[in-house]
């Protein structure tokens, strides 16, 4: 081949194999996250793994190149890079199964999913990126006559890769893994890595031809693409039904289904739970799920049988007499609305008389609410639901127009355990103090066990930097606290409540616990460098401290 020739083919053998090492990398944590979640601690070692093959693989494919073997080198290792890549989600979901112990709720279970996460990861992507790695020494190698234009050489290689890099970082994240599926993208992966060994065999004469016996390994691995990877533990062992899986663009999505008994809502002996009937109950689930659930559905219920979403339901008898007695509906916002089950509870809570705003940044949970969870319609006269804008940009820049709103309700979190930073801060707080009302209410769910941590003190503390009254409930047997932020003194809500009836269908225990003496527990605000702010936040590190505690 001529060296013009050699050049191309090594330019176009790099950008193919840039776009199948970047979208792995990226399909990679998609991968593991049924299994591990996608939190900055799995993301870390995903990212560690890939580094450290792609460091030993251009390491030893330099080594190789030196000795005269890159092309005898790249044909096996594209080979075996292709098929160890469409085994991947098969040997991860198998792998997962044997590291993780039985399903742990989700507060004990964040060092497990961090230690399986990178023992997995090294088990299964090491491999083929450290084969990929190798790919850039060869090629620059195959593409220069002895040691000429060996600048020009890299050069085209490394620009050509980044390219390949560039266009897998886009394609897997917007179109491959939403489109097509986990499975499918890394087939995809596969093929293309098998178009680059079978064109260096070609272009190598006879003597290369010989390595095409190896490209019989990818075509081996490929009937793979037709099985089912397989439920990870925590499904299997939930009890529940699988009614869809989707891959969205930010996260995997189950929509479980099964039977549930609902306690009575006139409570039993002591005020304990009774026994009252079965129902059909639907959750979504995203990732890793664990014991926690994305949304909750209960067959011909407006609430959710005791769970953290019936605690929005004491909101509207927090508000003034004088604004309930008023024609105009309350007007609601929800951030982080999934399939509107915080909407369902306050709407059912007020009579009906509610006109709420449900904003989602993932429009195929919308999607998934509207055909498994009973999701108000586009066409639904009170509630309209957003998808595709993130919480914030949409109060920044998008909720003027239908302020004030008598309650905001934030229930949004990053990666199933991370209440997003730019949702906590003192800017943020700012400005959903401008787009309530006077007796508005900003209401936000706070992951927080009961034996407490570090995360509610810090985002109470920063809310009351904003708001004059800061309050919190923790929740019975919840790992939850819902905190309360308003312009009024810090007992109005108690007493609110105690001239209030309970809303029809809420847990009397729950409604017993919120009138309470010392059940709401007060907030001072934290000094101004102890604030959660957009420059400066550790909300992501107090919640991985939250989740790494051991129960007492």
């Amino acid at each position: 081949m001529s060296p013009k020739g050699a050049r191309a083919l090594s330019a176009l053998l790099a950008l193919a194999s840039g776009f199948a090492t970047m979208g792995a990398e990226l399909a990679a944590v998609r991968v593991l996250a049924p299994s591990f979640g996608d939190s900055a601690p799995v993301w870390t070692n995903v990212i560690a793994v890939m580094l450290l093959a792609l460091a030993l693989g251009a390491w030893l494919g330099g080594i190789f190149a030196d000795r005269g073997l890159a092309r005898r080198v790249l044909i096996p290792a594209f080979s075996i890079a292709a098929a160890l890549l469409a085994l991947a989600p098969y040997l991860a979901s198998w792998l997962s199964q044997l590291v993780l112990p039985d399903p742990l709720p989700l507060d004990l279970a964040l060092g497990v999913m961090i230690r399986g996460s990178l023992a997995v990861g090294l088990l299964v992507f090491a491999p083929p990126i450290l084969l990929l790695g190798m790919a850039s020494p060869c090629l620059i190698k195959l593409s220069c006559a002895e040691n000429s234009q060996i600048g020009r050489a890299s050069g085209s290689v490394y620009a050509f890769g980044t390219l390949g890099s560039l266009a897998g970082t886009f394609l897997a994240t917007h179109v491959l893994v939403p489109s097509l599926g986990l499975r499918a993208s890394f087939g995809l992966f596969a093929i293309i890595l098998f178009g680059c060994a079978l064109s260096l065999a070609f272009a190598g004469g006879k003597r290369s031809r010989s390595y095409l016996l190896l490209l019989l390994l990818p075509l081996a691995a490929s009937p793979c693409l037709l099985l089912d990877a397989g439920m990870p533990a925590w499904l299997a062992q939930s009890g529940y039904r699988l009614l869809e899986m989707q891959d969205s663009r930010y996260q995997r999505l189950w929509v479980l289904e099964g039977r549930e008994k609902l306690a009575s809502s006139e409570g039993g002996h002591r005020g304990e739970k009774t026994p009252q009937r079965e129902a059909r109950i639907r959750l979504l689930a995203i990732n890793e799920g664990a014991d926690s659930y994305h949304s909750v559905r209960i067959e011909g219920e407006a609430l959710s049988n005791g769970r953290y979403y019936d605690a929005f339901a004491l909101l509207p008898a927090l508000l003034p007499a004088t604004r309930l007695a008023q024609e105009q509906p309350i007007k609601v916002l929800s951030i982080g609305c999934a399939t509107g089950a915080l909407l369902r509870a306050v709407d059912h809570a007020a009579g009906q008389k509610m006109q709420g705003i449900g904003v989602e940044l993932d429009p195929v949970v919308l999607e998934l609410g509207r055909r498994f969870f009973d999701s108000p319609g586009r066409e639904h006269p009170r509630i309209q639901l957003i998808g595709g804008i993130g919480g914030r940009l949409y109060v920044e820049r998008c909720a003027s127009a239908e302020a004030p709103f008598d309650l905001i309700l934030l229930d949004a979190y990053r990666h199933q355990i991370y209440v997003p930073p730019q949702l906590a801060s003192v800017e943020f707080f700012h400005r959903v103090r401008e787009l309530l009302s006077e007796d508005g209410i900003l209401a936000m769910n706070i992951g927080e066990l009961p034996q407490g941590g570090p995360v509610l003190p810090r985002v109470a503390g920063t809310a009351a930097a904003v708001f004059e009254s800061v309050e919190s409930l923790q929740l019975p047997r919840q790992r939850n606290a819902l905190l309360l932020a308003h312009s009024g003194s810090c007992k109005r809500l108690l007493s609110a409540l105690r001239s209030s009836q309970r809303p029809q269908g809420l847990s009397p225990g729950l409604w017993k616990r919120a009138q309470r003496d010392g059940a709401w527990r007060c907030w001072d605000p934290l000094p101004e460098g102890e604030r959660l702010s957009d420059d400066r936040s550790q909300l992501l590190d107090l919640h991985e401290t939250l989740y790494r505690s051991e129960r007492p």
